[in-house]
C-alpha cells in the first residue's frame, strides 16, 4: 500500500517525519518495502552520481571527490567524507563552484547517500523527494489499517498523540420519505447493518475539473481512472474505508432500493458476491468501480443519490482473501463504525457540491432488522499478562494501553479487569493477542534484561578415563572401524619378524599356557596384523580395525604396562560392485586424515608434526613420528615390503599406534556463557608467497582481539598461470567476529578488520583485495 506522508498527517496533530513514521510502523510489525530513490530523484532534474575518487586534504578538514555526470567530470570540496563507496546527491550550481560544502548523509537500502547543499530550502526539498511516499505491506491479521484513517489510528497510538478527527456526527432524520430501502434477508448471512443515503439536485456534471491533491494521492496509490466522480468516490473509499455508491435518481422506478446479499455458485470455485438491486437491475459488489451505465450519472443527470452501507464484521471476514488483489478499492473497504459513516458521506457530499454545485436537500437512515452482535467482553487476569511477558508491568500502565487500543473498560478489581473490544479490532480475541498489543505499545526496548542462576551438581568419582575411551571408540566406530580384541600374550617367533631384539626386550612368562602365549606382548601391531591375515584368508579385502590395549616393557628388572591404542587400514577401499571397474587401494593419506580427525576431537592440538623414522616395521619412505607440542606420542607408516611378501599379503598395509595416556586428557567441567549477540562474518582474499604457511597467519590474525575473533576459517586456495610466474597463491580467509557484551557496529567490525590487513602487510607484504560487501549476520541465540 503506497501512500503520501501529508495525507497521515492530516488525520494527526503535530505532524510527524516520515523517518519517524517508517520506526513506529516498523516496530509494530508493518513491512516497509525499498525506496526507489533513482526515480524519485530523476524526475526532478537532480544529480545522483557514484564517488570516484575521495582525496582528504592535509589538514584532514575537507576532501576533494570527483563524480560523473553527462560523461564529464566534476571535482566538489566538501567536509571530510569516510565512505568511499557512496553516492552524492547535488544541484547543477555547485557543480562549477569551488566552495567547500556542507552535507547531510542518510543510509537506505544499506547505502550511504551525501546531499550536498548551500541552503536548508534545497536538504528539505531533497527529504520531501524521497520520504514523501511510503510503501508498507500490511499484516494480514491487521485488517483495519487498509485505509488511511486506520493508519493514522494506528500511528497516533503509537505516538502518544492525538487523533484529528470528530468522531460524533449526527445524521438528520427525514420525516418525508420519498426513497424506500428494503433489506430482503432470506439467509442467515447478515452483512448490512443499515444504509445512509444523501439526494443532491440541479447538478452539472460537465465540468471536469478535479482537485490537484486528489489527482495526486490516487496516482501515488495506482488508480487512474477518466471519469472525476469514480475518481471523488475511490478517493474517500481509500481515506475511511466506506463503501459509497452514486447513482442516478431520475432513473430509480418507483424510487425503490431492495439490498440483498446472497452467494452465487461456480462450477470451480464458491465465492460470496453481494448485490443490491434497483428495480430489478443489479449492481455488483464484487469491484466497486463497476456499474451499469443505465443507473451510473452520465452528463444529462441532474439529480444524484449517494448510498453508503455499513457492513457487519461478517462482510469483513468473507472478504479475507480478495486484498491481495491490485488496481482493487476492494482492498481498502474496511467500516464498522457508524460515526465514520455519517462523516465521509457528508464529505462526499461537500467535495461534489463544490466542484459540479447542485444542493444538498434529503438526508436519511434505514436500519436493518437483525439481531447484531455484541461487542466482545473479555476477562484479562493481571498476573496472566506479567507471566506471558516475563516481567513487571504496572496496573495503570496496563489500563491507559487499552484505552489508546479503543477498549472500553467495563470494570476493574485489584487483581483482572473487563474489557470491551472495539469493532475494528477482530484480531484481538484472546488474552495472548492482547499481550503482544501491549508490549508492542509499551516498547520492546523497555523490557529488562536479567540473568539467571543455575546450581549445577558435579559427581568427581567418576572415572574420566572410561568415559573418555568410549567417546573414543565411538569415534573410530563412525569412521568405519571395527574394534578387535586379542590376548596378552605372544610368542618369539612373532616378536623377532616385526622388531628387533635390541631395540625390544622380550618378556618371557614362567609357566606359559602354550607355546604360542609365552611372552608379554610389547606392541599391539602383531595381532592385529594376524587378525587381517584372517580376515584375508577368509576373502575380506576391505578391512579397517582397531584395538585399545595394555603393552608390557622392562625396565630396570622391572615391568610396566601401557594402554595403546592401534589403528590397521588394507585392502579396497570400496566393496566389490559391477558399477565399480577399478577399486580404489588405500594409501597413507586416508590413515593420516583419520589421526588428525581423532586427535582433534580429543583435545584442541596446537601444533600436529610428523618427522622421519627409520624402522624394520615400517618402510623408508612412508614412516614418521607423530609428535603433539614437541613431545612424541606414537609412529605411523606402511609395512616394510620384506614383511608384506613374508606374511604374503597382497595388499600394502598401513598402521599407526599411539600411547593412549597422551591422547585422554582428563576434561575439567567448564560452563560457559552463550552470547546473546550475532555473530558477524567477514570475508577477505590474499594474494601471498606459495613458501608462506597458513597457521601463521592464522595466528597473526588472532593475536589482534582474541576475545572478539572467535574463529578463523580458510574457504578457497586458488593458483593461476600468472601467480605461478611470481610465485604466489590466492586465499579467502573468513573470520568471525562476536562481542559478549554487545552487538558490534559496522565501525567496530571494520576497525578489527583493518587491524588485521595491516599487521598481516607489515609482517608477510601481502596484497589485499577489498573485503567483499555481501555479509552476514548469524543469530547464536537459541
Amino acid at each position: 500500500m503506497k501512500f503520501p506522508k501529508e495525507w497521515i498527517n492530516e488525520y494527526i496533530k503535530n505532524n510527524l517525519n516520515t523517518e519517524k513514521i517508517i520506526y513506529l510502523l516498523k516496530n509494530k510489525g508493518f513491512e516497509i518495502k525499498k525506496l526507489n530513490i533513482d526515480k524519485n530523484i530523476k524526475k526532478n532534474n537532480i544529480i545522483l552520481s557514484k564517488i570516484i575518487k575521495n582525496k582528504h586534504s592535509k589538514n584532514k578538514k575537507y576532501s576533494l571527490i570527483t563524480i560523473k555526470n553527462k560523461n564529464k567530470y566534476f571535482y566538489i570540496y566538501t567536509k571530510k567524507i569516510k565512505k568511499n563507496n557512496s553516492f552524492i546527491i547535488c544541484n547543477n550550481k555547485i557543480l562549477n563552484k569551488k566552495k567547500i560544502f556542507k552535507f547531510y548523509k542518510i543510509k537506505i537500502n544499506k547505502i550511504y547517500y551525501f546531499i550536498l547543499f548551500e541552503k536548508n530550502y534545497f536538504l528539505n526539498k531533497i527529504k520531501n523527494i524521497i520520504y514523501n511516499n511510503i510503501d508498507i505491506k500490511i499484516p494480514f491479521n491487521r485488517i483495519d489499517c487498509n485505509n488511511i484513517l486506520g493508519l493514522a489510528r494506528e500511528i497516533s497510538i503509537l505516538s502518544n498523540k492525538k487523533l484529528n478527527f470528530k468522531y460524533k456526527q449526527n445524521i438528520i432524520h427525514e420525516k418525508k420519505k420519498n426513497i424506500n430501502i428494503l433489506f430482503k434477508n432470506k439467509q442467515k448471512n447478515n452483512y448490512c447493518e443499515n444504509i445512509k443515503y444523501i439526494l443532491i439536485k440541479k447538478i452539472n456534471l460537465n465540468t471536469k475539473n478535479i482537485p490537484k491533491t486528489i489527482k495526486k494521492r490516487l496516482k501515488i496509490i495506482g488508480i487512474k481512472k477518466k471519469n472525476t466522480l469514480i475518481n471523488i468516490i475511490n478517493y474517500i473509499t481509500i481515506e475511511s474505508g466506506q463503501i459509497i455508491n452514486c447513482f442516478d435518481y431520475d432513473k430509480l422506478n418507483n424510487k425503490n432500493i431492495t439490498i440483498k446479499f446472497f452467494k452465487k455458485k461456480n462450477k470451480q470455485n464458491i465465492k460470496n458476491i453481494n448485490y443490491i438491486i434497483l428495480n430489478n437491475k443489479n449492481i455488483i459488489y464484487k469491484n466497486y468501480n463497476i456499474y451499469y451505465k443505465n443507473i451510473f450519472p452520465n452528463k444529462n443527470t441532474k439529480n444524484i443519490i449517494l448510498i453508503a452501507p455499513l457492513l457487519t464484521s461478517k462482510f469483513q471476514l468473507k472478504k479475507k482473501n480478495t486484498f491481495n488483489k491490485k488496481n482493487t478499492i476492494e482492498k481498502f473497504i474496511n467500516n464498522f463504525d457508524e460515526n465514520i459513516q455519517s462523516y465521509f458521506i457528508k464529505k462526499i457530499s461537500n467535495i461534489i457540491n463544490n466542484i459540479y454545485g447542485g444542493k444538498i436537500e434529503k438526508i436519511g437512515i434505514k436500519k436493518n432488522k437483525i439481531k447484531i452482535k455484541k461487542l466482545k467482553n473479555i476477562k484479562i487476569i493481571y498476573t496472566k499478562i506479567n507471566t506471558i511477558l516475563g516481567f513487571y508491568i504496572k496496573k495503570i500502565d496496563i489500563i491507559k494501553i487499552l484505552k489508546k487500543i479503543g477498549c472500553k473498560i467495563l470494570s476493574k478489581n485489584n487483581k483482572y479487569i473487563h474489557i470491551n473490544i472495539p469493532k475494528w479490532r477482530n484480531d484481538l480475541t484472546t488474552n495472548e493477542n492482547i499481550t503482544e498489543e501491549i508490549i508492542k505499545i509499551y516498547g520492546y526496548n523497555k523490557i529488562p534484561t536479567s540473568s539467571f542462576l543455575t546450581k549445577f551438581k558435579i559427581n568427581t568419582k567418576k572415572n574420566h578415563n572410561k568415559i573418555n575411551i568410549n567417546k573414543l571408540k565411538n569415534l573410530f566406530i563412525n569412521l568405519g572401524y571395527k574394534e578387535v580384541i586379542n590376548f596378552y600374550f605372544s610368542n618369539k617367533k612373532k616378536e623377532n619378524i616385526f622388531f628387533d631384539n635390541k631395540n625390544k626386550k622380550q618378556i618371557k612368562i614362567n609357566n606359559p599356557i602354550s607355546k604360542n602365549m609365552s611372552t608379554l606382548r610389547t606392541s599391539l601391531i602383531p595381532g592385529i596384523i594376524s587378525n587381517i591375515i584372517f580376515n584375508f584368508s577368509r576373502q575380506n579385502y576391505n578391512i579397517k580395525f582397531f584395538e585399545i590395549g595394555t603393552c608390557f616393557k622392562l625396565k630396570k628388572n622391572k615391568i610396566k604396562s601401557k594402554k595403546k591404542i592401534t589403528a590397521i587400514i588394507c585392502g579396497n577401499k570400496f566393496k566389490n560392485h559391477w558399477s565399480i571397474k577399478k577399486n580404489k587401494i588405500f594409501d597413507f593419506f586416508d590413515l593420516k586424515g583419520d589421526l588428525e580427525y581423532i586427535l582433534k576431537k580429543q583435545k584442541k592440538i596446537k601444533t600436529l608434526q610428523l618427522k622421519k623414522y627409520k624402522n624394520r616395521l615400517f618402510n623408508s619412505n612412508l614412516s614418521t613420528i607423530i609428535n603433539i607440542n614437541n613431545k612424541k606420542i606414537g609412529i605411523i607408516g606402511m609395512l616394510n615390503k620384506n614383511i608384506q611378501n613374508h606374511l604374503s599379503i597382497k595388499y600394502p598395509i598401513f598402521i599407526f599406534e599411539i600411547n593412549l595416556k597422551k591422547i585422554l586428557y582428563p576434561k575439567k567441567t567448564k560452563i560457559k556463557k552463550i552470547s546473546k549477540f550475532p555473530e558477524n562474518i567477514r570475508d577477505i582474499t590474499l594474494i601471498l608467497n606459495k613458501k608462506t604457511k597458513i597457521n601463521k597467519i592464522i595466528n597473526t590474525c588472532l593475536s589482534v582481539n582474541n576475545k572478539k575473533i572467535k574463529k578463523i576459517d580458510i574457504i578457497k586456495i586458488f593458483t593461476n598461470e600468472k601467480l605461478k610466474k611470481i610465485k604466489k597463491k590466492n586465499i579467502t580467509i573468513r573470520l568471525t567476529i562476536q562481542d559478549n557484551k554487545k552487538t558490534l557496529n559496522e565501525k567496530e567490525i571494520n576497525k578489527l578488520i583493518y587491524k588485521c590487513i595491516n599487521k598481516l602487510k607489515y609482517k608477510f607484504n601481502i596484497i589485499f583485495n577489498e573485503p567483499e560487501k555481501n555479509q552476514q549476520n548469524v543469530d547464536t541465540q537459541n
